[in-house]
């Protein structure tokens, strides 16, 4: 019986030893560089410090558009632009116009020129009615000028586009079309 003891006891002491032998092994491991990634996930709302909405003030064809959704741009960056052709001929054609209006309304303050106290009604119709044509056509000008200005949107700031309402070149756009830009 003391034999069996000693031969479990060398058996257990054997089993311990290899344990010790097997803890101790120095083991070898590659290096390797790697991005460490976290997620987080919150509800709510984020609300940008600074937020443009640009439209178009007129409806018209779409002419350029140079971005897309999460792009980047710079403060002064073109966005996009209605079709500049028919606003410049019909800002060109104001102006003419314009042009005539005022030289007419020059010919015919020439002609009352000198007659303050005895201008005739009719002078004095033709003269005003001239003022006023004159005004009428400037103020067409710049208003042909202001389209042609508001036909393009221009990044106000740097930020990412958030949202694009119409892309597609040569679509009619309206004036609730355009871009979205966030700081």
């Amino acid at each position: 019986m003391l034999v069996i003891i000693a031969l479990v006891g060398v058996w257990r002491w054997r089993v311990n030893v290899n344990k010790v032998k097997n803890s101790e092994k120095i083991r070898m491991v590659t290096v390797e560089k790697r991005d460490v990634v976290s997620s987080l996930t919150i509800s709510g709302e984020i609300k940008a410090e600074k937020q443009a909405i640009l439209n178009f003030p007129i409806s018209g064809k779409l002419g350029f558009f140079g971005v897309k959704d999460g792009d980047e741009v710079k403060k002064g960056k073109l966005l996009a632009s209605l079709d500049l052709g028919d606003l410049q001929a019909a800002e060109t054609k104001a102006y003419y116009a314009y042009q005539a209006a005022d030289a007419y309304a020059k010919k015919i303050e020439d002609e009352v020129k000198g007659h303050d106290a005895d201008e005739t009604f009719t002078q004095k119709y033709n003269r005003v009615s001239a003022q006023t044509a004159r005004d009428s056509a400037y103020d067409t000008w710049l208003t042909a000028q202001r389209a042609v200005r508001n036909a393009k949107l221009v990044s106000p700031f740097a930020g990412i586009v958030t949202s694009v309402t119409s892309n597609v070149v040569g679509d009619t756009v309206s004036v609730t079309d355009g871009v979205t830009v966030v700081d």
